[in-house]
Formats: C-alpha cells, sequence, structure tokens
C-alpha cells in the first residue's frame, strides 16, 4: 500500500460553482483533490487506483445520466474502503434513505453548506478510512502469520508421525518384553500361585478354560521336545530307561538314603520311583523336580554318548543350549503355524488368521495366548482386534477366517496443475525464402495480452497422509509435486498468490523453468556493435543486421539476421534468417537458423537448421532437426533423437552423435548442486559464527549480573559505613573515622571500577550485537538463495520429465562410416556407409540376458 502526504478525495459534481467550492475548501484543509464532471470518468480513477484506494468520494445527488446513490454503490464495490459522501438539497430526504440502503454512505451534506461543516465531515471519513487502512493491515498480517503458523504447524505434524512412529516401537517393544517377562516368572518364580497364573495368561475361571490350556501347554511341551531332542540328534526309543535309573541312584555324587537293595538284586524301577519320591529329607515337590531333572540329565547324556568324564562337560553344552532356547524361537514359529495361517495384504495393511487342520493331537486346542504370541512373533504389533473378538473366533466352527489386524492405508496428495490462457506453443519460424533465408516477419498471428489479463492459474498440490501397516511401520506417501509457477517482466502475481496477470500490454511468454512473462519489444535497425554496445532487455529483441563478434545480447528472445562470434542469452527462441558462425547461445527456447558452423549451443528446446551443422559442440534437451543439411565434423548431444539429412564426407573428421541423453540438463543440475552446496556451506559457518557470537553474549550477561552483585554489595556497605561515619566524627573518634574513611575510599573505588568495566563490557555487547545482526542479514540473503537455487533445481527435474529420452538417428540420406552413435545403454562406429536408415538403441531378443544394442532399419521415402 502506497503512503501519500496528502489523503486524496474525488468530487463528482456536474454544477461548476459548487464543484469549484468544494476544490477549494478542501485544497485549504490539506487534501490532494481530483475533480469530475460525469460518473464514468469519476468510476474508472477508482477503478485504476483499485491497489491504492482514494480516502473520499463525494457525489452530487443528481447528476443527468446516473444518480447519486447508483454511483456510490458502484464505489463501494469497486473500493469497499473508500467513504462516500453524498450532496443534495436539504429537502430531498428520498435520495438519502436511498443512498443509506444502497451504498450505505458515511457521510451526508446538504446544499448550500458551511465550510467548517465540510471540513468536519471530510475528517471524520478520513479518520474511518485511516481505520480501515490499518485493519485492512492487520488482516493481511494476520493472514501471512497464519500462514507461517500453518507451516509450523505442518512441521509439527511431521514431528508428531515420527514421534508416534517411535511410541508404536516403544509399545512393540514393551509387549516383547512383557511377554518374556511372563515367561521368565513361569521359570523362576517357584512362588507362582494359580491364581496369579491365571490373572498373568488372561484365562477364564472354568472347566472348559482349564482344559483347553492343560492340552495347549501338553501339546506345546512336547512338541518343543520333540524339536529339541530332534535338533540335538537324540533318539530317546533307543535309551534304557532302566538303566538310568539304576545308574542314577547308585551313583557316588547322589545324595540321600542309599536305595540299592540289600540283597545285591536289581531293584524294580517303580520302586526306586516310589523311594525317590518319600525321602523326607527335602519336601516332596521339590524331592520329585530333583528326581525327575537328574533323570533327564541321565536320559540326554546316555543318548548323546557321552563317558562319565566327560559328563560335566557335556552338561554344561546341554544347560547352555537349553537355556539359549526361547519360546519365541522359530520352533514355536513351526509349532503355531500347524494350527494358523498367517496372511498378510500386499499393502501389509491387512492381516487375516485362518485356521488349518491340524495332523496332531485333536485334544491340543491354541487359546488367545496362543494367537497372540503367533502375532508376536510374525511381529504384527499395530491395529490388532480386541481379545474378545479373537475368543469368540477359536470358539466358534464356521468361522476359518478373520481380520486379526488393520492397519491406516496412506491417501496419496495431489499434484499442482497450471493453466495457461495464452498459447504456449508458439512456434512458427517464418517463411522461408527462394534463396533459403528465413524471413521473420511472416510470422502469423502472434500472441498478444493486455495490462490486467489473467495469463496464467494454479491449483495447488494437495498432500496426502501416510499410512500405517500391521508391523507398525509407515507407508510413506510421495511429495505432491508443484509445478514451476514464476512471475517474471510486465507480469504480476495476484492477491491470493494463485494467478498471474499481464502488468503491461505485450506478447506474453513462458519460459522452460515456468516463468510467465509479458514482453515489449526493442528494435535495433542495424548491428550489434560498438555504436550499441552489449544488449540486456527483458523483452523481445530484434535486430535488423547482424550481433557481432564478442558482443553479448541477453533478454526474452531474439531475431537477427546474423550472428558472428555473438553471446546469446536468452529465455525464449532464437531465430536468425541467416547464419550462426563462432556464437556461443543459451536458449531456453528453440533455435532456428540457415546454418551453423563453429559454434557452441545450450538449449532446452528444439535446433532447427536448414543447410549445414559444421564443427559445432552442441547438447540440447529437445530435437535435433537437419532432415535435409549435412552435419559435418560435429559433436550432438539430444535428448529427444536427430532427425539428419546427411551424416559426415569423406574427408571430413567424424560425427559423435549422442540420442536419449540429456547432458544439458545434467549439466546445469550440477551447477546448481555446486553452487547450493558452496551457498548452504557458507550458510552454515554464518550459523556457527552466529551461536559463538550469541555465546559470548550470554557470557557477557553472566560478567553483568557478577559486576552489578559487586555494586550493588559495596553500595549496601557504603551506606552503612557512611553512618558509621558520621556518628564517629560526632563523637570526636578520629582514629576510628580514618580507618572508615579510607574503607568507603576503597569500596568508592571498587564501585568506580565496576561501573567501567561494565561501560566496556556494554560497549562490546554493542557490537557483538551489530555483528549478530550483519551475519543474520547475510543468513537471510544466502538462504533466499538457497531457496532460488532448490526453485530452480525442482523446476529443472520438472521440465526433465515432461518427456522421456529418444534413442533415435534418422538419416534421410547418408551417414558415413567412422561416425559414432551413443545412446544411455549402448554405442556403436559405424564400419561402413549406411544409406536412408534409422537407427535405434534397442534391448537385444538374442541375448538372454537382454542387453542393449544399436538396431538398424531401413526408412522408406
Amino acid at each position: 500500500m502506497i503512503n501519500h502526504k496528502k489523503p486524496r478525495v474525488i468530487i463528482l459534481q456536474h454544477e461548476d460553482p459548487i464543484r469549484e467550492q468544494v476544490r477549494d475548501v478542501l485544497k485549504d484543509a490539506g487534501w490532494d483533490v481530483i475533480c469530475e464532471k460525469t460518473s464514468q470518468e469519476a468510476l474508472n480513477r477508482v477503478k485504476q487506483k483499485s491497489d491504492d484506494p482514494f480516502a473520499l468520494f463525494i457525489s452530487d445527488a443528481n447528476l443527468p445520466k446516473m444518480k447519486g446513490d447508483d454511483i456510490l454503490q458502484k464505489v463501494k464495490s469497486l473500493s469497499p474502503i473508500t467513504q462516500r459522501m453524498i450532496m443534495l438539497p436539504f429537502d430531498d430526504s428520498d435520495t438519502l434513505i436511498n443512498a443509506i440502503n444502497k451504498a450505505k454512505v458515511n457521510a451526508c451534506i446538504t446544499i448550500p453548506f458551511k465550510d467548517e461543516d465540510l471540513i468536519a465531515l471530510s475528517e471524520n471519513c478520513l479518520r474511518k478510512f485511516e481505520k480501515s487502512i490499518r485493519k485492512m493491515h492487520l488482516k493481511q498480517v494476520t493472514a501471512h502469520q497464519n500462514e507461517e503458523m500453518t507451516i509450523i504447524a505442518r512441521k509439527l505434524k511431521k514431528k508428531n508421525i515420527g514421534f508416534q512412529k517411535l511410541i508404536r516401537d516403544k509399545k512393540a517393544t514393551v509387549l516383547k518384553l512383557q511377554s518374556k517377562k511372563r515367561r521368565l516368572e513361569k521359570k523362576h518364580d517357584q512362588t507362582s500361585n494359580l491364581p496369579r497364573l491365571l490373572s498373568q495368561k488372561k484365562i477364564k475361571k472354568n472347566p472348559d478354560a482349564f482344559d483347553n490350556e492343560f492340552q495347549f501347554l501338553t501339546g506345546l511341551l512336547k512338541k518343543q521336545f520333540d524339536l529339541l531332542t530332534k535338533n540335538l540328534g537324540i533318539d530317546l526309543d533307543m535309551v534304557d530307561y532302566q538303566q538310568v535309573l539304576l545308574d542314577l541312584f547308585s551313583s557316588e555324587n547322589k545324595k540321600g538314603p542309599d536305595l540299592s537293595m540289600a540283597s545285591g538284586t536289581e531293584p524294580d524301577t517303580n520302586e526306586l520311583l516310589h523311594e525317590a519320591a518319600i525321602d523326607t529329607a527335602p519336601p516332596i515337590d521339590e524331592a520329585f523336580e530333583t528326581a525327575a531333572e537328574e533323570i533327564l540329565k541321565k536320559v540326554f547324556l546316555r543318548s548323546l554318548n557321552y563317558s562319565e568324564a566327560e559328563s560335566g562337560q557335556a552338561l554344561e553344552i546341554l544347560v547352555s543350549e537349553l537355556t539359549e532356547f526361547d519360546s519365541e524361537s522359530d520352533e514355536d514359529s513351526q509349532i503355531m503355524d500347524e494350527y494358523f495361517a498367517v496372511t498378510i495384504s500386499e499393502d501389509q495393511v491387512k492381516a487375516h488368521l485362518s485356521k488349518r487342520q491340524s495332523d496332531g493331537d485333536d485334544s491340543f486346542k491354541p487359546g488367545l495366548t496362543a494367537v497372540l504370541n503367533l502375532l508376536m512373533m510374525k511381529k504384527i504389533t499395530y491395529g490388532i482386534v480386541d481379545d474378545e473378538i479373537i475368543d469368540a473366533w477359536l470358539s466358534s466352527s464356521d468361522e476359518q477366517q478373520i481380520l486379526i489386524a488393520r492397519g491406516e492405508p496412506p491417501e496419496p496428495g495431489k499434484d499442482g496443475v497450471i493453466a495457461y490462457h495464452f498459447e504456449i506453443d508458439y512456434t512458427n519460424p517464418g517463411k522461408i525464402g527462394k534463396d533459403g533465408t528465413i524471413d521473420f516477419r511472416e510470422r502469423g498471428e502472434t500472441p498478444f495480452v493486455k495490462s490486467g489479463d489473467m495469463l496464467a492459474t494454479q491449483s495447488p498440490p494437495i498432500k496426502g497422509r501416510s499410512g500405517i501397516n500391521v508391523f507398525g511401520a509407515v507407508i510413506p506417501v510421495d511429495e505432491p509435486v508443484a509445478p514451476a509457477f514464476g512471475t517474471g517482466p510486465g507480469t504480476e502475481l495476484s492477491k491470493n498468490g494463485l494467478g498471474i496477470r499481464a502488468a503491461i500490454d505485450g506478447q506474453p511468454h513462458l519460459d522452460k523453468m515456468g516463468v510467465v512473462s509479458v514482453s515489449p519489444e526493442l528494435i535495433i535497425p542495424g548491428d550489434v556493435d560498438f555504436e550499441t554496445g552489449n544488449i540486456t532487455f527483458q523483452g523481445n529483441i530484434i535486430v535488423r543486421g547482424c550481433v557481432k563478434e564478442g558482443f553479448h545480447v541477453k533478454g526474452i528472445s531474439l531475431q537477427a539476421q546474423e550472428l558472428e562470434g555473438a553471446i546469446i542469452d536468452v529465455s525464449g527462441d532464437v531465430k536468425v534468417s541467416a547464419g550462426i558462425t563462432d556464437a556461443t547461445i543459451s536458449a531456453q527456447g528453440n533455435i532456428y537458423a540457415k546454418f551453423i558452423s563453429r559454434s557452441k549451443v545450450r538449449g532446452y528446446g528444439n535446433l532447427n537448421i536448414l543447410k549445414e551443422i559444421i564443427d559445432s559442440d552442441i547438447i540440447i534437451s529437445g530435437k535435433c532437426i537437419n532432415t535435409w543439411g549435412y552435419i559435418i565434423a560435429s559433436r550432438i548431444t539430444s535428448k529427444l533423437g536427430i532427425d539428419a539429412g546427411n551424416v559426415g564426407t569423406t574427408s571430413s573428421k567424424p560425427s559423435q552423435l549422442k540420442v536419449g541423453i540429456d547432458e544439458h540438463v545434467q549439466m546445469l543440475e550440477d551447477e546448481i548442486n555446486k553452487a547450493l552446496e558452496r551457498s548452504v556451506s557458507k550458510s552454515n559457518q554464518i550459523n556457527e559464527d552466529i551461536v559463538k557470537l550469541e555465546d559470548e553474549d550470554h557470557e557477557f550477561y553472566r560478567k553483568i549480573s557478577d559486576k552489578a552483585q559487586i555494586q550493588e554489595r559495596a553500595q549496601q556497605d557504603l551506606s552503612e559505613m557512611k553512618t558509621d561515619l558520621e556518628m564517629l566524627q560526632r563523637s570526636g573518634d578520629n582514629v576510628q573515622s580514618d580507618l572508615i574513611q579510607e574503607e568507603i575510599d576503597r569500596l568508592q573505588q571498587a564501585v568506580d571500577d565496576a561501573e567501567e568495566e561494565l561501560n566496556i563490557i556494554f560497549e562490546t555487547q554493542s557490537e557483538i550485537e551489530d555483528r549478530i545482526q550483519k551475519l543474520k542479514k547475510q543468513l537471510i540473503l544466502f538462504e533466499e538463495r538457497n531457496k532460488a537455487l532448490v526453485h530452480e533445481k525442482r523446476a529443472l527435474n520438472a521440465f526433465a520429465k515432461k518427456e522421456n529420452p529418444v534413442a533415435v538417428v534418422s538419416v534421410s540420406k547418408t551417414i558415413t562410416q567412422g561416425t559414432t552413435v551413443t545412446g544411455p545403454n549402448t554405442s556403436i562406429r559405424l564400419k561402413e556407409d549406411r544409406t536412408r536408415c534409422q537407427i535405434t538403441e534397442t534391448r537385444s531378443e538374442k541375448d538372454v540376458l537382454g542387453l542393449w544394442e544399436m538396431v538398424f532399419t531401413e526408412i522408406n521415402l
């Protein structure tokens, strides 16, 4: 908003005396006054200044063509904050009522009027206008702050997603630890009682649930025992259990009663077990556990064929293996897989659990605990259904499958879309004359826009939402693409940021980076040489003659008769009527010329050459079109392929042709990456310098606090000593008075020294603050540069994805031997001349590995 020194007012009054009176009164009161006689002219004034509105519009009530209330109603729609005053005869109440209802007038003055009344009403309207301006400004600030808050909220949302994933991971870890804790408690806590076990395993207290859990544990223990003995190579069928018991109870290391028979006869095994069980030394349960443990150890050692001497070492190995055997191992999973099948959907958002027909013991029926353990073994931790649902499914004989877990599917975003309201593919090169030159004056209809025309509108991208699979992992979604959308010379962004309007009359243009501009034309009647100097113009440049050697031309587009050693940099097309020699060209549009020799070309669009391309270095993102001409001793890289007439001659150096490769974009991206790396490195260095200075500044704050405390204590001591000194002086004690005075002088010196040090610290702090502010300004500049580089890189990538590479060279006449043709994956050097052919990179159908090769096909012209 542009601020004026004087408030501005429009006076619409067809009667000259009244208009002049109002004008003179308001001018003397400090207003910038504009007078109009017709309503259309006054309304046009308001419309033209919509971005810098008038403070007051004063209209006569009775005009020849339109009533004052209708005019003020239109003013309200064109500029709502402009204050509206109507002038009418004192007896015209109907017009006043209509003005209030239609136009919501802010003031009314009757004719004739007093000057002071007009000034008072106008000043009141001015105050309302200024208040509206401030309110509008506050709304803009609020909108900007809301945008910033939205950005912060998005960042916090991303952090929240990360924290949620961390929480899910922690919950999964807690579930695993709780499961392990239950196993360890069951193994080591001998004080566990039945109610506690039932509570831990969530087993209902009824006979059916007890029986089902018992059958489950029995079956699970049997299968684990079988798997363990199988893995250890133990065949329990070959073990002599009676001999094991005899060895056990006759062992010298066995403590307790001697259970061998006095007669020396071999005791019955059942009797041995009976006598072991009634040993009164330990409790019955402990004796039974000890005997069972020793029996199992002996059975394993005998089955492993260990000698007595090796038994200690073997037992340690066995115990170690048993300790490492975990109920969440693959063996557990194999056991449960006999009863259930877990199916994960392809997107991992759904998990189904199905019942299998088990070949094992039908009495073993896995329960809720078994299912939860199985899900944990399969690492399914998110979206598991309630325990009641699982219980109901397990007890049901009809339902074979259940949706056991459901994640959250991702919601993909939508890419932004841009609609252009002018012809963006305007590529008419001109009319070719009989002598082969191109007359660019005959270009057909050229797009033209007027100031205020809408050139482009964009629909911003819509962000998606990440999902979560049944394993608790985040399913990411691709960030939606925001197409390049920028304003260039002659254009302006709409207030909502979603549209681009023309700011001037001229030719609209869209460059390859998505920048829209409107260009007037600059015409050079002769050559670009020492008389004109280098040309830099934000528009279309027309050179009637030649751009001479060493001279630069930079603008939107260039049309010239000839280029000789020139340096050209344009964001649009380059159209040369005759030829290009020894030039360096960078263009975002297409390049047209009759011939090109010993030149260097870098471009985003197509290269259209009518006759020869000689000894030139060309790298373009478009297509090289030289259908009926010659390519001689040149190096051409063209992403979209090459259409050539003749390639090479018998006496020239072979040409090198690359197709399907976008070296141009790769080079630009490398340059951007290097610039971005340097800029980011400099930003990081500035950030580090700012942090160091801020740390130094904080240290000064600590010193200030210390010095201030010293001053405060010294001031208190000084106050007390001065009181004591007065008392001593009144008492006549000169000796003590002198001592106190010396101490006062010392403290005063300490206060002065502290004050001087504080002043030095304050000065140093000011210097540090100045340095910090300078560094922050530098940082803002570098951050803006980083954003611009990132935007440029994004636009470059978007451009690169618009068209797929084409690895094809088409030759309408002859391509000579020695010419090299290179594609993205392979290359070939011609050993003989070929005519009317197309060279295409393709996968080999003969090779089982599907390697790439160059294939020649005949062209029928």
